[in-house]
């Protein structure tokens, strides 16, 4: 599913190219990363490049909007006094957005419980979903519940989709400013996808790749 969100982000964005059209590249890669995050966390088809009104879209983005001075606040709270948080109860995000993603990751998990086919699914919802699975031993009393499962993964999501998006805006400007970089990275990558390469693995085997990304960690200071 992965490779064919990256296939469709190329198409579109070719498409617009061709055409002749400004593209807003911060838009368009928190489209594609939010396809992306939503087939490997949630194992879903967002299709949210398609879609650009998508409320899931819209939901994603406010996750980490900050842009209001109560927003800024509460940030800066969590940072900083994490105990006075807890102790008041506050919620970093709106009801709303919390609401709408614990629904969808309700009736995900529900649906694949009951459905029982694990070997259709290869996200992390089915690695919570096995864990759950697990059996209590004497070593292990410890058993994942769907409560404790269920805010793992929307964590899981609200962290990685604002990073994520981010970075790879970053890194596209910097390629775009960098074409003896962005010639000899492409040279590297069609190399590879050459040769049958488009694993997990094989992209962690690439060098050029990795010492573009670690450079890219090391000049903007990102924080995985």
């Amino acid at each position: 599913m992965l490779i064919l969100i990256s296939l469709d982000f190329i198409r579109a964005g070719n498409e617009l190219i061709d055409g002749g059209y400004e593209v807003d590249v911060s838009d368009a890669i928190g489209r594609y990363t939010a396809d992306v995050i939503g087939a490997a966390v949630l194992g879903i088809d967002t299709d949210v490049l398609n879609n650009p009104d998508s409320v899931f879209l819209k939901m994603a983005k406010q996750t980490w909007n900050l842009t209001s001075l109560t927003k800024r606040l509460k940030f800066g709270m969590f940072q900083n006094m994490k105990a006075l948080c807890n102790f008041l109860q506050l919620q970093l995000l709106d009801k709303e957005i919390s609401n709408f993603f614990m629904e969808l990751l309700n009736g995900i998990f529900d649906h694949r419980l009951k459905d029982g086919k694990i070997s259709d699914y290869n996200d992390f919802v089915q690695i919570l979903i096995e864990a759950m699975k697990e059996p209590q031993t004497p070593d292990n009393k410890f058993r994942l519940s769907k409560e404790l499962a269920l805010p793992q993964c929307f964590g899981f999501f609200v962290a990685g989709y604002d990073t994520v998006a981010t970075f790879l805006a970053y890194s596209v400007h910097c390629l775009a400013i960098n074409q003896t970089v962005q010639r000899k990275l492409a040279k590297e990558i069609n190399e590879y996808f050459d040769q049958g390469k488009k694993s997990y693995e094989d992209v962690n085997e690439m060098p050029y790749l990795e010492m573009f990304v670690s450079g890219e960690i090391l000049l903007h200071e990102f924080q995985f």
